[in-house]
């Protein structure tokens, strides 16, 4: 875990731009130079699996922690540490799209494409569990994020 926590540091007090000034730097550009363009390949590639590598990574030492240590106050650190270190990555690369625009994505596109067919239901798939997550994504959009995909209200203020 320290590995992940030192690599997130560097990559904010590594020298010259951080991933987000980068990014909107080079966007700025892009379009009038084909080499700004060979950049912002270069960006997107790179923010792309740095992000979704550690992201991933952290999120299986969440599920880890929570069935491998017993001890509470043990477990609580180590939460509270990997938490800590998903906020700064998500603030050193936010989601390349806004998160309403992603949902959107996966309702409207990914969803709508996982349909029944003659094996599914022979596996005997349960596919009116697509409406349920559909449903959920729906909620989590109209609870969490406005329509200019802003952050509308934290998760705990609806815990009440």
């Amino acid at each position: 875990m320290s590995e992940i926590e030192s690599l997130i540091d560097k990559i904010d007090s590594s020298p010259g731009k951080n991933i987000r000034e980068a990014s909107s730097s080079i966007s700025e550009y892009a379009i009038e130079s084909p080499e700004f363009m060979e950049v912002a390949r270069f960006n997107v590639n790179f923010g792309s699996a740095y992000h979704n590598g550690l992201d991933n990574m952290l999120h299986v030492l969440l599920v880890r922690t929570s069935a491998k240590i017993h001890s509470e106050k043990d477990s609580q650190i180590l939460f509270n540490k990997i938490i800590h270190m998903l906020g700064k990555l998500h603030s050193q690369f936010p989601y390349g799209k806004p998160l309403r625009e992603i949902l959107d994505e996966i309702i409207n596109d990914r969803l709508e494409e996982a349909k029944s067919s003659p094996l599914v239901e022979k596996f005997d798939i349960n596919v009116n569990l697509i409406d349920d997550v559909k449903q959920v994504m729906e909620n989590f959009k109209n609870q969490y994020i406005t329509k200019t995909g802003q952050k509308a209200k934290e998760p705990h203020e609806n815990s009440g």
